[in-house]
């Protein structure tokens, strides 16, 4: 059984907390900024605040991804449930990401967390691909939430 793969990447941002978690919760708005998403929405809404049983709809490249989401707390946690395309899926299983924002003295620090099981041993450079793809996410929710706080 290959063994789960698991990588965090971590993101300063000079924006609060809030406005990161709130650029993370503006789907209308991720093919805008976020890297590879040509659009997203909410396919089911969940809770207010944190949509915890909410179901996210993103496409990617040719595929659809939609994540649960499973937990949340305003403006420092989110979490997620990933059911990839059928194509992503005969490769990977039980794929699970969360978002941590903390409170920093000029703003906040991103962490994101994303992990999943290979159903094939030796699929190649499977964590590093995966570090590389959420740094590049991380990076481009911080400028985001950064954009907002300046049009404030």
């Amino acid at each position: 059984m290959p063994a789960r793969v698991s990588i965090t990447v971590e993101q300063l941002s000079s924006a609060t907390p809030v406005l990161v978690y709130d650029a993370l919760m503006d789907l209308d708005r991720w093919s805008d900024f976020m890297p590879g998403v040509s659009a997203a929405s909410w396919e089911a809404r969940g809770a207010p605040d944190t949509a915890v049983g909410g179901i996210r709809r993103m496409r990617i490249g040719r595929g659809v991804t939609r994540d649960q989401i499973v937990d949340g707390t305003k403006p420092h946690h989110h979490a997620y449930a990933a059911a990839l395309p059928w194509y992503q899926a005969l490769l990977l299983k039980d794929y699970r990401g969360e978002v941590r924002i903390e409170d920093r003295p000029n703003g906040s620090l991103i962490k994101w967390t994303a992990s999943c099981t290979p159903r094939i041993p030796g699929i190649r450079n499977l964590g590093q691909t995966l570090k590389q793809s959420y740094a590049e996410i991380a990076v481009a929710l911080a400028r985001e939430a950064e954009r907002n706080a300046a049009q404030q």
